[in-house]
């Protein structure tokens, strides 16, 4: 797991922060250019995002099965957070699918020499 290989300053720099790497890798897109992947920076926070969302998404998940087996009032309440993350979470693995393709474009572009 990603969680043991790496700390969570390695997800979440700004939480620490550590904006330095993330301010370079910021530079770089700005410029049109992929940032290498480092500690600290932008891939990382990437990362951090989506491990967020899908954490938010098994404690939202969670949550509703037992206010929904507990037959709380509420339980469609958080049915619909619940919902409204995983939709979150979607648009994060499509995004994160058309920048990997992006990636591969620019990639193969540059060795190209173009």
């Amino acid at each position: 797991m990603e969680l043991r290989r790496h700390s969570l300053k390695h997800f979440f720099p700004y939480l620490y922060g550590e904006f330095t790497q993330l301010g370079g890798d910021i530079k770089h897109l700005l410029k049109f250019k992929l940032p290498e992947a480092s500690d600290y920076g932008i891939a990382g926070s990437i990362q951090g995002l989506g491990l967020g969302a899908l954490f938010l998404v098994l404690f939202t998940g969670l949550l509703w099965f037992i206010t929904w087996n507990a037959n709380l009032s509420w339980s469609h309440d958080i049915e619909d957070v619940h919902k409204l993350l995983t939709g979150l979470v979607q648009a994060y693995m499509i995004g994160h699918g058309v920048m990997g393709v992006l990636h591969i474009f620019v990639y193969s572009k540059s060795l190209k020499g173009g």
